[in-house]
């Protein structure tokens, strides 16, 4: 019996034929004022979630691409990936002395896709919204809460919007 076996591999191009590996980590590559449009995304498997609120894992990054944040990590600059700039907010926040309150001041004329204003109560909204487990399942766990919250036993003492609306 013979065995062959064919095999290939895409390598990394040289700079001299115009291509560059992982070019898209240094730079816009095609850039376009293009307003609106189809992002098509592949992968192995689905994302976890595409509610922000529930994103945990590789979802969480592609949130870059369709969700707001009142700051984010500065876009396309690779000396500072772990630099945040301001999105919906106007500047980086201001911190208490001992990091339990922080104050952000929104852009003015920032809106949904229907044309309707964000107003400070939907981003309350949508922090509270991550504690309503017993609604929303997935995404971040009771560990991730207890960072943010007081814990009993484990369980965050604000129990999210739908439990408590009034807080």
């Amino acid at each position: 019996m013979a065995l062959a076996l064919v095999g290939a591999c895409d390598r990394p191009q040289n700079s001299a034929s115009g291509h560059q590996f992982n070019i898209s980590s240094t730079r816009v590559v095609n850039p376009s004022d293009a307003v609106g449009g189809t992002i098509h995304l592949g992968a192995s498997a689905d994302a976890d979630s595409w509610d922000p609120g529930r994103a945990y894992s590789w979802g969480l990054n592609m949130q870059r691409m369709y969700a707001r944040k009142l700051v984010d990590y500065r876009s396309f600059d690779p000396q500072h990936t772990v630099a945040l700039e301001p999105d919906l907010a106007i500047g980086l926040g201001e911190s208490s002395a001992d990091f339990t309150r922080f104050v952000y001041h929104l852009k003015e004329g920032i809106k949904f896709d229907d044309g309707s204003e964000i107003t400070s109560a939907d981003v309350k909204y949508a922090l509270k919204r991550i504690y309503a487990t017993d609604v929303i399942s997935g995404g971040p766990t009771r560990y991730y809460h207890c960072l943010l919250d007081t814990c009993v036993d484990g369980s965050p003492a604000y129990r999210g919007p739908y439990v408590d609306p009034a807080e």
